[in-house]
């Protein structure tokens, strides 16, 4: 499993609860997708989203370093540009 994988598992983990059950429903992979909100959102900031994609920036050179290029699935990458786009972030996902 490269980095950049890890790296996003780990942050998706760390709010299961506001993600996939207060207006997130869970995908067939088990990657929640963005539903219209139902309850008021508590999952990460803004800043927080950002500091995640410096980690996957930095995550993505490593894995590219050791012969790792790509090795992210769309599916994730397409789940972090709709949060981003949520939180209002601009920064593209690496």
């Amino acid at each position: 499993m490269c980095i950049y994988s890890m790296v996003s598992d780990d942050f998706f983990k760390r709010w299961p609860t506001d993600l996939r059950q207060k207006g997130w429903i869970t995908a067939p992979s088990s990657l929640p997708i963005p539903q219209p909100l139902t309850q008021p959102y508590n999952g990460p900031t803004k800043e927080q989203f950002e500091e995640l994609l410096e980690l996957l920036r930095a995550a993505k050179k490593y894995d590219t370093a050791t012969g790792q290029d790509n090795c992210e699935l769309e599916n994730k990458k397409d789940l972090l540009r709709n949060l981003g786009k949520y939180l209002g972030v601009t920064t593209e996902v690496p």
